[in-house]
């Protein structure tokens, strides 16, 4: 399961544009649609996406 951090989350968006699985809209993660690429975690210029048990 991934988490966007909304304090340090600076709503760019590029998540989003990103996600494959159309998993983020609005910088909020539907995990039941993430396909647990690591795309947007990868690429968040805010390290604001982290993976969570």
């Amino acid at each position: 399961m991934l988490t966007i951090d909304a304090d340090r989350c600076i709503e760019c968006g590029l998540c989003g544009l990103l996600c494959p699985a159309g998993a983020i809209v609005n910088n909020v993660m539907n995990n039941e649609v993430c396909i647990l690429c690591g795309e947007c975690e990868r690429n968040c210029p805010e390290l604001a996406i982290k993976a969570s048990l």
